[in-house]
């Protein structure tokens, strides 16, 4: 079913219609119906699309949940091996905080 109607086909080489003015509206009838079709398969190709994109935003946000839950637990590993390096490095931290803030 072609999408767009070929001038060519109606006209002889003269270039006078062969068609009648019932042909014209029949043609642009299944013109419409072609339209309409193809909107309902964009229509459902963009839901798909959806779909898929919401299906893999969901598989991202739990991968980086999971990172981030793997990060704290590397994190809390290392306050608990070295706990002197931990209180040093929280010292660091607000001291320069303190002195940021001061100013």
């Amino acid at each position: 079913m072609p999408m767009y109607e070929d001038p060519m086909e109606r006209t002889g080489k003269s270039g006078t219609q062969t068609g009648g003015i019932g042909e014209s509206s029949r043609s642009s009838g299944h013109g419409v119906g072609a339209i309409r079709e193809k909107a309902a398969d964009v229509g459902h190709d963009i839901r798909e699309l959806a779909e898929t994109t919401r299906d893999v935003a969901k598989e991202q946000l739990q991968r980086g949940k999971e990172r981030a839950r793997n990060w704290e637990e590397q994190m809390e590993n290392s306050m608990r091996e070295r706990p002197l390096r931990t209180l040093l490095i929280a010292g660091g931290v607000g001291l320069v905080l303190g002195m940021m803030l001061k100013r």
